[in-house]
C-alpha cells in the first residue's frame, strides 16, 4: 500500500485514487476485522475504553491518578494517568506504551 499512495503527489493524493483507495479501504478490513471498541467518560476525571479483538477483551479503566490494563478480565499492568482522560488524542499512543497492544 505504501507503494501505491508514496508515488502519488499531494494533488492526486488529495483528489483520490481509486486504485489506491480500494487497498486503503480493504488494509482497514483486515486490520480492524474481529473488533469492536466502546469508550465511556465520566465527569469525575475517569474514562474506560475497551475492545474486543478476535474474541480477546481489551480494556483500560482510568481515575483521575491511574490507569489499569486488562486482558479477559485480568490486571496485565498499570500506569500513571498523567491527564488521559482529558486528552483521548493520546489514547492510541498511551495503550501501546502502558498496555501493550
Amino acid at each position: 500500500m505504501y507503494a501505491c499512495f508514496g508515488a502519488l503527489d499531494c494533488d492526486t493524493l488529495a483528489a483520490g485514487s481509486p486504485e489506491c483507495d480500494a487497498l486503503a479501504v480493504e488494509a482497514f478490513e483486515l486490520c480492524d476485522e474481529g473488533s469492536d471498541c466502546i469508550f465511556g467518560g465520566g465527569s469525575n476525571g475517569s474514562c474506560e475504553h475497551s475492545c474486543e479483538v478476535q474474541g480477546v477483551e481489551q480494556r483500560l479503566a482510568c481515575d483521575v491518578e491511574l490507569c489499569t490494563c486488562f486482558v479477559n478480565g485480568e490486571a496485565i499492568a498499570s500506569c500513571p494517568a498523567n491527564g488521559l482522560c482529558n486528552d483521548l488524542d493520546a489514547l492510541d499512543d498511551y495503550e501501546a506504551s502502558c498496555c501493550g497492544w
